[in-house]
């Protein structure tokens, strides 16, 4: 105390003297030298009070360590609580009990939280021991379960083996008496002439030996199907298993003796069935030889042979043979005697053999003579039908040789009339080959006809008659095949040959047309008179087309020779079709073309380049020509048209003089590069008249025009095919092409 105050004073008084030093030395400076005297310390305090205040601590911290530990000792019981044991449960919960309650009022403040750890742990305590509770009563519900189940399966596997002894004891009883059997047989075999002894001893052995085999048979049985039937623990398995071996050593040992008295008794049985067999045979033979010895002398004359043989074995000797054997077996000529009667039975025995082998040999060759004529007759109703499949065969092969040079890649590059000529020469072939089909189906049909009415018993010629049917059959279906590969080759090459066609007819129609304007000009013949002019005042048949195109042709410097001639002949049939003569509509059609804008150009009111323009033209547009190009004094080629969008007519630039190309023609053969249909009207929600497939072929008669509810660009066309007319869309709403050029 003393330490404190004098650390506490000595601290108090130095910030005195610090205050009042600061104070006074200011004071001190004014007066004289500047010096005044430090002020008397502070009095001490009183150390009664001291004292006083230190012994009321320490009651303090001494009544904290009595609450501490009256805590204590309550949480030790605590602590007790959380490993307690649901048998001490109760006696740990008084303990608790009984420490909080004497010690609650020493705690003090500390006694509401111990109280509440007490409360909390004892539910701890009590839901826990509550569980162990359970899991003991639930493992000791187990243990006693596992146990009856134990005790059940103690008496399953004790009855089981009760079963199996019992079943045991009875086949050793019957191999008992098996065995006592095996002596008596074995008693009775010294005997060797008691026959009739034996065989009963042997046969009542057998009889025993097969109830044994029985019994035996269902031990083993009992022994097997044991263990799967138990429906046993594996534990229980196994001691099942151990109690039941020694058995199925007895019964496999059981079973080796039985099969071993089985094989005795079978060959004594055997063996003395065989003795008494000869025994009884002989007896037989000497009442045989007997009955037919009719002159009872002891020998048996030929008819009597004769008469045996007829009678004993259905077989009629002939007297060649009787006599052989009469000759061979009589003793000094009187006759056949007992001695010989056997070998005499074997040569009628052989003999009759030796007859029947020889009549069915004779059947046999008599069926297959037969059976001959028949296969014979069936393949020559077939023949015609084989003869036809043959022809058949070289056509079709010709055919597919024919199409070799249709299926290369170069075929694509060869002209019209070079793949024209190729497809004719397939077609021709197949045209063969398809008569000869049919002519072979008939055949063949009137071949099985004929066939079923052919009678023959035997499995082979009726075998026959299914192959031969079937052969053909196959052989047409094969054919068949070939045919339609080869003419599915044709008809492309075919479908080719009419693009190429079309394809070179636009070509030489618009490099027709796009010299007229100046033939016409030359000639000095209007546009409407073009078909009087072509026809020379008559009708326009196919050799005026021809010299009208080459004059066309000739008119601006150009050569024609037969090839050029010809192509003009097939550009006149193609326009004329069926007609032998071209009318004016067609003329005028033929050389009528459509227009797709490929440069951005005008459309203007006058043919010069300076006349006033009606509007722009952009790029794909189409517009249709009204007349037929011509250049002007420049050299720019130039046609009047009509606009495919709004109608609006004036003349456009097809080629400028310095080789720019404004307009390209459109094809008047178009093809459809995927399945669409082709509608009556324009509208196309119109009647839809038939679905066109891919690859169809058709020729536009009116050039793109737009539908006004798709805004679709659409075209009037002829189907090449039936020639159905209608309209059909050149690509859908989303861009997707319908159409394409051939």
């Amino acid at each position: 105390a003393g330490k404190d105050w004098g650390k506490d004073a000595g601290k108090d008084w130095g910030k005195d003297v610090g205050k009042m030093g600061g104070k006074d030395a200011a004071k001190g400076a004014k007066g004289k030298g500047g010096y005044s005297a430090p002020a008397a310390p502070p009095p001490r305090p009183d150390l009664a009070q001291q004292r006083q205040a230190e012994m009321e601590k320490k009651k303090e911290e001494d009544a904290k360590r009595a609450q501490q530990a009256a805590a204590t000792a309550v949480r030790k019981v605590i602590q007790r609580l959380r490993v307690v044991q649901p048998e001490n449960f109760d006696a740990v919960r008084t303990e608790l009990e009984t420490a909080l309650q004497d010690n609650f009022e020493k705690m003090g403040p500390m006694g509401e939280k111990v109280q509440q750890e007490c409360e909390k742990e004892l539910l701890e305590a009590q839901a826990r021991t509550d569980a162990l509770a359970a899991k003991r009563a639930e493992q000791e519900m187990k243990r006693l379960e596992e146990e009856a189940k134990r005790r059940a399966e103690d008496e399953k596997i004790s009855k089981l083996k009760k079963d199996v002894e019992t079943l045991c004891l009875d086949a050793e009883e019957k191999l008992s008496y098996t065995t006592a059997a095996s002596s008596r047989l074995e008693e009775a075999q010294k005997d060797s002439e008691n026959l009739a002894g034996i065989l009963k001893q042997a046969t009542a052995l057998g009889d025993l030996v097969d109830v044994t085999k029985t019994a035996l048979e269902e031990l083993s049985r009992a022994l097997v199907s044991s263990f799967p039937e138990a429906e046993l623990s594996p534990e229980g398995l196994r001691r099942l298993k151990a109690g039941l071996k020694p058995m199925q050593g007895k019964c496999t040992d059981y079973q080796k003796t039985v099969a071993k008295l089985g094989r005795a008794a079978g060959d004594a049985k055997d063996r003395e069935s065989r003795r008494l067999a000869a025994i009884e045979r002989g007896e037989q033979q000497k009442k045989d030889f007997e009955r037919y010895d009719t002159r009872k002398q002891g020998h048996l004359a030929e008819a009597d042979i004769k008469r045996f043989a007829k009678e004993k074995y259905d077989f009629v000797a002939e007297a060649a043979l009787v006599k052989r054997i009469h000759e061979t077996l009589s003793a000094d000529g009187k006759g056949v005697s007992f001695e010989g009667f056997r070998r005499a039975r074997k040569m009628i025995c052989i003999e009759r053999s030796v007859v029947k082998e020889r009549a069915r040999l004779e059947e046999v060759a008599r069926l297959k003579a037969e059976t001959d004529a028949v296969k014979a007759k069936l393949k020559a109703l077939y023949a015609d039908a084989e003869k036809a499949l043959e022809e058949v065969g070289a056509a079709v092969t010709a055919a597919e040789v024919a199409t070799r040079p249709l299926m290369q890649k170069s075929a694509a590059n060869l002209p019209a009339s070079e793949l024209k000529g190729l497809a004719g020469k397939v077609n021709a072939q197949l045209k063969l080959g398809t008569a000869g089909l049919e002519r072979a189906q008939e055949a063949a049909i009137a071949a099985d006809a004929a066939a079923e009415a052919v009678q023959c018993e035997q499995e082979e010629a009726t075998k026959l008659k299914k192959v031969l049917s079937e052969a053909c059959k196959v052989k047409r279906q094969k054919l068949q095949a070939r045919l339609e590969k080869s003419s599915a080759i044709s008809k492309n090459a075919t479908a080719k040959v009419l693009r190429k066609e079309f394809a070179e007819a636009d070509e030489l129609r618009f490099k027709v047309a796009k010299e007229l304007g100046s033939y016409l000009l030359t000639k000095s013949v209007e546009a409407e008179a073009l078909h009087a002019h072509a026809a020379d005042g008559g009708e326009l048949n196919a050799e005026k087309f021809v010299a009208f195109a080459t004059a066309v042709a000739e008119s601006v410097g150009e050569t024609v020779d037969e090839a050029a001639k010809q192509s003009y002949t097939q550009l006149f049939k193609t326009a004329a079709g069926d007609e032998d003569v071209l009318s004016e509509e067609k003329l005028t059609e033929l050389f009528k073309v459509a227009y797709t804008v490929v440069k951005p150009t005008i459309i203007a009111e006058g043919d010069t380049v300076t006349a006033k323009s009606k509007r722009r033209l952009d790029e794909e547009e189409t517009v249709v020509g009204l007349g037929y190009p011509k250049k002007d004094s420049n050299g720019i080629l130039r046609v009047l048209c009509k606009a495919a969008k709004d109608g609006v007519e004036g003349w456009v630039t097809i080629a400028g003089n310095k080789g720019t190309t404004y307009l390209q023609p459109q094809k008047r053969y178009m093809v459809c590069l995927k399945e669409t249909v082709i509608t009556k009207e324009l509208d196309v929600s119109s009647e839809t008249l038939r679905k066109l497939p891919k690859d169809e072929l058709m020729e536009v008669l009116e050039y793109p025009t737009k539908e006004p509810s798709c805004a679709v660009m659409r075209v009037r066309a002829r189907m090449v095919a039936d020639g159905a007319e209608g309209w059909v869309s050149i690509s859908s709403t989303k861009g997707g092409a319908f159409l394409g050029p051939c």
